[in-house]
């Protein structure tokens, strides 16, 4: 082990201790002199750190301010952000592209520390795999004559930990003022504020804003194969909009079969670890939900859920106690809001939310009032619960006999929990004789529908469905048209639809037919891989082009439709008026499709049809026939990559063409712009992830090389993109749409 790596062990563990301990550690932990300085300086600088990024704390950065002024690069340092031991981060000019970065720049000390360049480079590794409005992207890592650096998005503004310090300051002096002292509510525990703040209501829904906005961040990233292990206030950043973006992927794990990281390791910020963290057992998804649990209880009570000085005071409360009730400290939150916080902060992996999605779905329906899916934890597990605090023999017989007498009750309550239904009402607009309507089960592979199930008759009111995702089909028997949607249905979802049959030859025109029969598609798999497949399809019809503007707006002028971003901030633009569409999300592209009397292809349905005939993977046949302009230049990659609203929609308004414009990216069969003009939305979402939808094609800042007509991408299906836009499949007729050719 280097000298860099021992300081770096030795720095890590005395860290975590009280500092009045530092001092006998250190002793009994090294014998020489050397090692006790440098650690001894490190600790001590440790503690004069600002947090913003809270970065992983190795060693001391000296003679920082050397470093003003000075160029890494194309990087020419203006002044320090923050630092902590590892590194420090510096506001910096990119020269070559004229804007401001964050530049995070590694001690030189730590270059002959594998440890420490391990943790730098995997920030870059797992930045580089992600593109989330709520994760702060990674631009650059690079080496200048041995200084390693990290060229990261500027977010101007503060971390969620400086929110919170500024609220516990606020309260506190709200109190002092009433009361003169901070009283504790619960015995054994830090005084507590008294929330008697008139803006209460407002901060707690505010919290429940920013955890939601991390939690589908989260849920992105771990899609991505990518999990956090370091989710804490510190790590997470507000924008001036007061956006929230998850930063420092210094300690991510790879949850793919190229992790090279260890998997039993006892790493991370020990007040945030999950129980199954903290014992260094193997970690997924659900421990970064336990460390945002640890976050929104924080925000909500301004106190840690599991109180100590030390990590072993931490680690056993995590293992052994209970949190206070989140009302019993601040009883201005919902016993809602309540229940979820307790069900993300479950002991038990499997007891808590299983996807950070699902902690997301319950703050969203909290904030709107819909009922949420957790419920607080029944008599038997509370039992449970108690007699693992208080395990005797004596107790042993009272608490079988008690659990068996309410495991029946319980159990058939849970039951019903599990099995509650959505609630889906179904209207047609334009015809007055009642339609039938048909619903088909899409198959756990998210490929292959179901047989149809007829389930009434419009109005259809109230009617109830199990969660899953399915196609309904509302059809008039000798009427000639008929209407088709995916949709993917949540326990308690309440869904309400009102259609319109448009005519068969309103509706198909400029579609392409693709025939019955066998096709070549890549098809994913669960351990992420993907290759290729064939499949069977009924017969089904593409549009020729994606959606232009013009078509967007004559659906907004019919139904009132909400305006895209970019017409509410810049007006709308008759000379875009054939480009494609974009900055609208899922549900906007599905309504328009449902007032055009059609639907949006599946993942499978689109490159299907793209790579029709002959199973090509690229419009023209083969990367080495890639034609001239194919190849987006080096202006439009940099100004593709801003941050900036204003900078994106100039770009789009430069970089896209007509949707009808014939160009290089047409199909062997015919459908324009497979490539280069927007990304385009599909229908199919996963369902273990209900909150992402699998997007198509490239936009005109992808270059073809790195997304071929099999690539798919995940994208939050409640956000928008000036990227992003849509093109409408249908099935050929209604029997098709039933399965019954």
């Amino acid at each position: 082990m280097t000298h860099a790596d021992q300081v770096q062990t030795l720095f890590d563990e005395a860290v975590e201790l009280p500092r009045r301990e530092w001092g006998s550690f250190l002793a009994r932990s090294t014998a020489s002199p050397e090692l006790r300085e440098a650690v001894g300086e490190l600790l001590e600088h440790h503690l004069t750190a600002t947090d913003l990024l809270d970065l992983p704390a190795l060693t001391a950065f000296p003679a920082i301010v050397r470093h003003l002024g000075q160029q890494f690069d194309e990087f020419r340092i203006l002044r320090e952000l923050g630092r902590g031991g590892m590194a420090v981060v510096y506001l910096a000019e990119d020269r070559t592209l004229d804007r401001q970065v964050a530049l995070k720049v590694l001690n030189r000390d730590l270059a002959g520390s594998h440890q420490a360049l391990e943790r730098f480079h995997r920030e870059a590794r797992a930045a580089a795999r992600l593109e989330h409005p709520g994760i702060v992207p990674v631009y650059r890592c690079g080496d200048d004559h041995g200084t390693h650096f990290l060229a990261m998005q500027f977010v101007p503004g503060e971390t969620l930990e400086a929110r919170i310090r500024a609220r516990r300051s606020t309260e506190s002096a709200t109190v002092s003022k009433k009361t003169g002292t901070l009283d504790s509510k619960v015995p054994g525990r830090p005084s507590s504020p008294i929330w008697t703040s008139a803006t209460s209501s407002d901060y707690v829904r505010e919290c429940s804003r920013l955890v939601c906005t991390v939690a589908q961040a989260l849920d992105y990233a771990h899609n991505a194969g990518i999990l956090h292990r370091d989710v804490k206030p510190s790590n997470i950043l507000l924008d001036p909009q007061g956006t929230p973006r998850i930063a420092d992927f210094g300690i991510a794990k790879f949850d793919l079969p190229d992790d090279t990281s260890q998997t039993h390791e006892a790493i991370g910020t020990w007040r945030y670890m999950s129980p199954e963290q903290s014992r260094a057992e193997k970690v997924d998804r659900r421990t970064d939900v336990f460390s945002l649990g640890v976050v929104l209880y924080e925000l909500l009570t301004l106190e840690h859920p599991f109180p100590g000085d030390s990590a072993a005071e931490v680690f056993g409360a995590v293992q052994t106690k209970e949190p206070s009730p989140v009302r019993s400290l601040n009883p201005a939150t919902p016993k809602d809001l309540e229940t979820i916080c307790h069900k993300a902060l479950e002991k038990q992996r499997s007891d808590r939310y299983p996807t950070a999605a699902h902690l997301a779905a319950d703050l969203e329906s909290q904030l709107r009032g819909d009922p949420i899916l957790a419920r607080p934890p029944g008599t038997v597990r509370r039992l449970g619960r108690w007699f693992h605090r208080h395990q005797s023999g004596s107790l042993v017989a009272v608490c079988a006999t008690l659990a068996a007498s309410l495991a029946v009750a319980t159990g058939r309550q849970y039951q019903e929990y599990r099995q509650s239904k959505a609630r889906v009402s179904i209207g047609i607009g334009s015809v007055e004789t009642p339609a039938e309507v048909l619903v088909r089960p899409w198959q756990p592979d998210g490929q292959t529908l179901g047989p149809a199930e007829a389930i009434g008759w419009t109005p259809l009111d109230q009617h109830q469905l199990a969660p899953g995702q399915y196609r309904f089909v509302i059809r008039v028997e000798g009427a000639g048209a008929f209407a088709e949607f995916d949709e993917v249905l949540q326990a308690g979802q309440v869904l309400t639809r009102t259609v319109g049959l448009v005519s068969e030859e309103v509706a198909t025109a400029k579609m392409i037919r693709f025939e019955s029969g066998s096709y070549t598609v890549r098809v994913p798999f669960a351990d992420g891989t993907v290759e290729d497949q064939t499949v069977f399809l009924d017969h089904f019809l593409l549009d020729v082009t994606e959606v232009s503007n013009q078509q967007y707006q004559a659906f907004v002028e019919a139904t009132g439709h909400r305006l895209p971003e970019h017409w509410s901030a810049y007006g709308y633009d008759d000379r875009l008026a054939f480009h494609p569409i974009v900055n609208i999300t899922l549900e906007d592209a599905q309504a328009y499709a449902l007032w055009a009397g059609k639907r949006l292809p599946t993942m499978i349905e689109w490159e299907a049809a793209a790579r029709s005939p002959d199973g090509r993977l690229y419009p023209w046949g083969s990367l080495d026939a890639m034609p001239e302009g194919a190849e987006p230049s080096c202006e439009a990659l940099v100004d593709g990559q801003s941050v900036d609203s204003a900078v994106l929609y100039r770009e789009y308004t430069i970089r896209t063409d007509p949707v009808d414009q014939d160009v290089f990216a047409h199909s062997a069969s015919g459908l324009q712009h497979l490539a280069g003009n927007v990304m385009e939305f599909t229908s199919s979402v996963r369902l273990q992830d209900s909150n992402s939808v699998v997007i198509k094609s490239g936009s005109w800042v992808t270059h073809p090389k790195y997304s071929d007509l099999g690539v798919f991408h995940l994208y939050p299906r409640d956000q928008s993109s000036l990227k992003i836009g849509f093109r409408c499949a249908r099935s050929l007729d209604v029997n098709a749409a039933l399965g019954r050719e």
